[in-house]
């Protein structure tokens, strides 16, 4: 909760965490 969006992305999809960075 505390962690940003980009963040939890980026653990449910690393492929897309690229996306959200």
């Amino acid at each position: 909760s505390t962690k940003p969006l980009c963040v939890e992305s980026f653990q449910e999809f690393p492929p897309l965490g690229r996306f959200a960075v």
